[in-house]
């Protein structure tokens, strides 16, 4: 009798207005549909290994074995052990508002909720507040999986872009069809629940893995902004750049949403085989490392606690380069000037190979005289601008949403 009433107060307390930042949307998905997706049998034949012998470098998805770090070192963060440590915590929602709610109000929510696209924290500021930053310093246990991470060459000074997340979700909730941004990899460790994913090799074709655009309009006749009724219909532009949300405040499509509409076609014999999925079910103890430019879905199987964690290894540089040029300028400015100051030549010729990402590094070694008269650098005085979001340092504190 009381968890109805204690949820209908919690979402009073907070959810519903995290739900109105965040832009959420309803999807229509019946109780019988929405229990078949995630009772759904998959076809998990993935090789596991451990965390302590990691493939490197990382071609495919990879799951590997973490259950004797997670029962000795991450025991902080089993769901049991966070409710009592951290009840009445308020946690983040989303990294592209900065509503939050308390961990004792959202797990009420999490037992009792019936959204066909439930909300989940998705905190990346944990780190930041010395009362919780212990939940999300554990990279250093699995600093294997990372090794060669470049970020690594900056420090934590706390001016990195988000880059680890803790993440507590529902059963239903999950991770719509994208990619990890600034063309990085990651790894994800689930400390209690199941995950489903659905990974693609890169070269898939984004509008092969979305929805289709008939279903945008529909969406979107159905969810126009009541404060412009007279704008015109357009189709959503569905898109894997989770910061370009469409012009109504709609989001991409849930995780349950895309395996009830798009998964199928995956599947169909007519489906290319260069473009074929990767499956499998994460089970609690496991981590998952995917590598860049991999599009890829996650769907909670149960409520679940994961922690996730965003690097570039050497291998993946020229990947990622031109995309934090333009995404997060300042930051690639600084990372420029690391790379030189460790003589990294190699990559340092690849950040002037890459057309429209030459003049980052120029301005890099403009603010640094001295890596400039101890190094010579071929400059590209002529390379078109990435068309950066702002020309200072501070851009590096931006917000960019997984």
């Amino acid at each position: 009798f009381l968890v109805p009433v204690m949820a209908a107060r919690t979402e009073a307390r907070g959810i519903r207005k995290g739900k109105e930042a965040g832009g959420w949307r309803a999807y229509p998905l019946s109780s019988s549909l929405r229990e078949a997706l995630l009772n759904a049998p998959v076809d998990d034949t993935h090789e596991r290994g451990t965390v302590h012998h990691p493939v490197t470098p990382l071609r495919v998805p990879e799951v590997l074995d973490a259950q004797d770090l997670i029962r000795v070192q991450y025991k902080h963060l089993l769901l049991d052990s966070l409710r009592h440590d951290h009840g009445e915590h308020r946690f983040r929602m989303d990294d592209a508002h900065p509503h939050c709610v308390s961990l004792d109000d959202f797990l009420i929510y999490s037992a009792s909720t019936e959204d066909s696209n439930p909300v989940v924290l998705f905190d990346s500021q944990l780190g930041r507040c010395r009362r919780t930053r212990h939940l999300v310093d554990v990279e250093a246990t699995l600093g294997a999986l990372h090794s060669d991470d470049l970020f690594e060459l900056l420090g934590h000074d706390g001016q990195w872009p988000p880059h680890r997340w803790l993440i507590i979700g529902p059963r239903g909730s999950g991770t719509s069809m994208h990619r990890d941004p600034l063309g990085t990899s990651a790894w994800n460790v689930v400390i209690s629940g199941r995950k489903r994913w659905c990974c693609f090799p890169s070269g898939t074709p984004l509008d092969a893995i979305t929805l289709p655009s008939e279903y945008a309009k529909e969406y979107n006749r159905q969810h126009e902004r009541d404060e412009d009724p007279q704008a015109p219909k357009q189709a959503i532009p569905f898109t894997l750049d989770p910061q370009k949300r469409d012009p109504w405040g709609g989001h991409l499509p849930s995780a349950l949403q895309w395996f009830a509409e798009v998964y199928p076609r995956t599947q169909s014999r007519a489906w290319p085989a260069q473009w074929r999925p990767v499956e499998f079910v994460q089970k609690e103890g496991e981590c998952v490392r995917i590598p860049a430019g991999w599009p890829h879905v996650v769907l909670n199987l149960d409520t679940s606690v994961a922690l996730t964690y965003n690097y570039c290894g050497r291998d993946g540089f020229r990947e990622m380069w031109p995309e934090l040029c333009e995404h997060e300028p300042g930051f690639a400015r600084r990372l420029y000037r690391r790379i030189v100051a460790e003589q990294a030549f190699e990559l340092r010729d690849i950040a002037h190979e890459i057309p429209g990402t030459g003049l980052v590094a120029t301005e890099a070694l403009r603010e640094d005289s001295e890596s400039m008269s101890e190094y010579s650098v071929p400059y590209a005085e002529d390379s078109p601008s990435p068309s950066p979001r702002g020309s200072s340092d501070s851009d590096v504190n931006e917000d960019v949403s997984r």
